[in-house]
């Protein structure tokens, strides 16, 4: 791995990729199949895939790396911040990575509005992340965006946020990793899913210079992984202590798509 690169936890600095690792709550590092596990291992084992696919995408290899990356959503309403897998934030640009591989698709925000037990604040939430889109969050527009995936709806806020005009002057670009592994996807959401919803999202946002990308990132476990799966070994302490120690997976093949520019 290239320890020059800086990276944080959100804002703060870690000095190596084990602090970095021991700043995650347990919960994201329960189970050896949530998706920063692949994300972290490409990371820490395999720097020069991951800087390949991002100079294919014309994103900078030199920004800094913001794990877990938090923006709010500003509103009066009350709601957790959005936690972005990572954040590169360069001197350009500001590039929201999220990470998927066995996750089923998420909630649509017709669906996201219907759990809440006050619906009024919810939608305060979410005019929240549209002001911070610089679009229209009044309840005709709102509307349109309702069949949107909640989740991928706050990570492009966060991107768009970060790269404001008014405070960095940067570009935003939301890219979806898409770690793919034919033997191990149990009920993942397909690339076609995600395909289909970073399309649905940039279309009802109609916003320009704002790229959405699907990275297709194949991905083979080693044995080390393998041993993590066992009932008896994949405990929170085991998943990070490995995913410290060993490698585990090889990465032999990604394709980049541009869903919108």
């Amino acid at each position: 791995m290239d320890y020059e690169r800086r990276m944080y936890f959100d804002q703060r600095l870690m000095p190596t990729f084990s602090a970095l690792l021991h700043s995650y709550n347990d919960d994201e590092l329960d189970s050896p199949y949530r998706s920063t596990v692949p994300l972290l291992a490409l990371v820490k084992d395999k720097a020069n895939t991951l800087s390949a696919i991002l100079n294919d995408c014309a994103i900078s290899t030199t920004g800094d790396f913001h794990f877990e990356f938090k923006v709010s959503h500003r509103s009066e309403g009350r709601g957790n911040s959005s936690h972005t897998d990572l954040m590169i934030i360069s001197d350009t640009a500001c590039v929201a990575i999220e990470s998927k591989w066995t996750e089923p698709a998420y909630a649509n925000i017709a669906s996201w509005l219907r759990k809440g037990r006050n619906k009024l604040n919810r939608e305060k939430v979410l005019s929240g992340w549209l002001d911070l889109l610089g679009v229209d969050s009044t309840p005709v527009f709102s509307q349109e965006v309702t069949g949107c995936e909640y989740q991928m709806l706050h990570r492009a806020a966060s991107a768009y946020a970060t790269a404001s005009p008014l405070t960095s002057n940067k570009h935003p670009m939301l890219a979806y990793f898409k770690f793919t592994s034919p033997n191990l996807q149990r009920r993942a959401a397909s690339p076609d899913y995600y395909r289909a919803a970073l399309a649905s999202l940039h279309k009802r946002l109609r916003l320009t210079r704002f790229p959405f990308l699907l990275i297709e990132i194949g991905l083979a476990p080693t044995a080390h992984f393998i041993q993590l799966t066992n009932p008896s070994k994949g405990t929170r302490a085991s998943v990070r202590t490995t995913l410290e120690e060993s490698p585990l997976f090889t990465f032999p093949s990604y394709k980049i798509e541009v869903i919108a520019t």
